[in-house]
Order: structure tokens, then C-alpha cells, then sequence
């Protein structure tokens, strides 16, 4: 069955239910019953809702603090598996639809805002050109470039709202030396 492989560590505490489902499951394969087919169609878009959710940011997830919410979202998939393949997942597919929503939303809402505060500090770059002293305009040239180059640091402990601040200061920095 497609999918338990790839639940993290902390899902597989109900293996044993999961194994029972997959029984049903691969017993009506070998009937060769259309149920069969639905649910493993059902399971692999489960499995997409909740690979939607999080995509390729599972570090920002954890820099935002969600990852217990990340961790809720993989075990309601794991149930809605396991309901799955047993005929239907009802309740539990709402309440999977309702946290991959919020999580994906808070994960959108956090990259269109480092999308802006990048786009900030790359127009603060035309500024640097009417800097008259040389000195400044090159060592704010290198902030701004640095800033730029780990703008979003997202390493284990990584404050993205100091980062958001520490770039909108570097802005004004800037804005003040023209």
C-alpha cells in the first residue's frame, strides 16, 4: 500500500491499525474488486493534500514554529489512510482539508512576505549610486549583498521575524546615507 513508507517515525504508533486496513485493502485487490482501485486513487490524493500543505518548506515550517501543527497534519493523514482503505474517511478527511488549508495559508502568507522584504532590499540597491561617500556606499553595498545572499536564514533557531526587522533597519540605513 502506497504511502505508510512515507510517514514520519511518530505516525507509525498505530502501525498495527494501518497493517489491518492495508489487509482489507490488498484482500479485495486480489478480487480484483473496483473498490480496490478507489481507495488506493483515494489514498494517493490524500497523501497529496497533506504533501501540498507543507511542499518543499518543511524548514520555514519549523522556523514559524508548526512543526507540532506539521506533525497533527501527518497523523490525521494517517488516519484518513487507514479509513481509506477501509471503505470511507469522513470526519477525519474535513478535519486533514481544514489543517492543510491553515498550514499552506500561514506557509504563503510567510513566503509572500520574505517575496517583499527581498524586493525591498533589492530596490534599496538603486540607492547605493547616489551615496557620496565612498567608504559607506561600499561597506552598506556589502550589508545589503550579504543580507541579500542568507535572507531567510532558516538553520535550527532561526528568528524570521528579527531577520524581517534586521533587513527593514538596513533599508532605512540606507534611505538615510542618500
Amino acid at each position: 500500500a502506497p504511502g505508510w513508507s512515507r510517514l514520519p517515525a511518530a505516525g507509525l504508533e498505530r502501525l498495527d491499525r494501518w497493517l489491518d486496513a492495508a489487509q482489507v485493502r490488498l484482500t479485495a485487490a486480489q478480487r480484483g474488486d473496483a473498490t480496490a482501485k478507489k481507495a488506493h486513487e483515494r489514498s494517493r490524493h490524500l497523501l497529496g493534500i497533506a504533501a501540498d500543505a507543507v511542499a518543499d518548506a518543511n524548514r520555514l515550517a519549523v522556523a514559524l514554529g508548526l512543526l507540532p501543527r506539521v506533525r497533527e497534519l501527518w497523523h490525521l493523514t494517517e488516519d484518513c489512510l487507514s479509513l481509506a482503505m477501509q471503505g470511507g474517511a469522513g470526519a477525519a478527511e474535513g478535519r486533514l482539508l481544514h489543517l492543510a488549508r491553515e498550514i499552506g495559508d500561514t506557509l504563503g502568507r510567510e513566503r509572500d512576505r520574505i517575496a517583499a522584504t527581498r524586493t525591498v532590499l533589492m530596490e534599496h540597491r538603486g540607492y547605493l549610486a547616489r551615496i557620496a561617500d565612498k567608504a559607506r556606499r561600499e561597506r552598506l553595498s556589502q550589508e545589503l549583498d550579504e543580507q541579500l545572499r542568507s535572507f531567510p536564514d532558516l538553520t535550527l533557531g532561526a528568528d524570521l521575524a528579527t531577520q524581517h526587522l534586521a533587513a527593514a533597519e538596513l533599508a532605512k540605513r540606507v534611505r538615510a546615507a542618500v
